[in-house]
């Protein structure tokens, strides 16, 4: 009889704990994270130009990657970018006889891109019995070079393909909410991104929120619930006559928290994987990109 004392006590279901924290993402202090600003977004017609001129990553000048820890590496040759700069007229003067000050757009030479630039790379502390390339790995994901300008978005996502920026700060919780956009299929071509662009990021986020307090990866607390709280603000706007998060979004989230949070599971001591990979080959992708990456400015992935 002594070992009816001595039992494990019951476990409560991970979907209480989930639950909560949903609930909390939801409802909790909230303040947007200033990575999603931390660089200057190049207009539409300067992607174009760096794009016509071979430019196809992450992109600032020198004073930016100098300010963020990285330099120029010798012999590099900047790109150029069209910047506005401040003319005097030296025939026009204005009511008090001061010279006309206008606009003149001129190229300049002076985008560098990542890698052009070297220094330490940022800090990546993962979870000791979690990895994010396993989780990749075990659930067919391809994970290619981030091909954008923007310094502001996280990473994007489209088939079965994920990028995540070289210079994302918390590089776990980007291919967690990747990850969540591909097994939600949100990265198919039957979804509609656009109409439900706020449930479907509310949803990828979301997942990124829970497995990283599973797991114990870095993410910014208040920044996640910042994002799913405006994205859900969005999807109420977009469809005020449906429910913004809806019963089937929730037990969506629970399934792909489960999924991927035991698909990058690895033994603390040897790093091996816990589980096995997908055995069918990921279909090609689709072409079909979408503009997740966690980025709070709208782009014109």
């Amino acid at each position: 009889m002594a070992g009816r004392y001595n039992r494990r006590p019951k476990q409560e279901a991970p979907e209480v704990r989930w639950q909560d924290l949903f609930d909390d993402a939801l409802t909790g202090e909230a303040k947007m994270s200033p990575h999603y600003g931390q660089g200057y977004d190049y207009s539409y017609g300067n992607r174009l130009y760096l794009m016509s001129q071979g430019a196809h990553e992450p992109v600032a000048n020198m004073k930016w990657w100098n300010d963020h820890g990285r330099s120029i590496i010798k012999g590099s040759s900047a790109f150029y970018v069209v910047r506005p700069i401040l003319r005097k007229s030296k025939t026009e003067v204005d009511a008090n006889g001061d010279p006309v000050v206008y606009p003149s757009f001129t190229p300049s030479k002076s985008a560098f891109t990542y890698s052009q630039t070297e220094g330490e790379p940022l800090p990546d502390s993962p979870p000791n019995e979690w990895r994010r390339n396993v989780m990749l790995g075990n659930l067919a994901i391809n994970l290619v070079d981030f091909e954008d300008h923007s310094l502001n978005m996280m990473g994007y996502s489209y088939g079965r393909t994920a990028a995540i920026n070289p210079m994302a700060p918390y590089k776990d919780k980007t291919a967690t909410h990747e990850a969540a956009h591909i097994e939600a299929g949100h990265t198919s071509a039957e979804f509609d991104y656009n109409q439900h662009r706020g449930l479907a990021e509310v949803e990828a986020e979301s997942t990124a929120f829970i497995v990283g307090h599973e797991v114990g990866y870095q993410m910014d607390v208040e920044g996640s619930r910042a994002y799913i709280q405006s994205y859900r603000n969005m999807e109420q706007r977009q469809n005020p006559d449906k429910q913004a998060i809806p019963d089937t979004s929730v037990r969506k989230v629970f399934r792909l928290v489960d999924l991927l949070w035991r698909a990058g599971l690895v033994d603390p001591e040897t790093g091996e994987p816990l589980h096995a990979p997908k055995t069918e080959a990921a279909p090609e992708p689709t072409g079909r990109e979408v503009v997740t990456a966690e980025a709070a400015n709208e782009r014109s992935l």
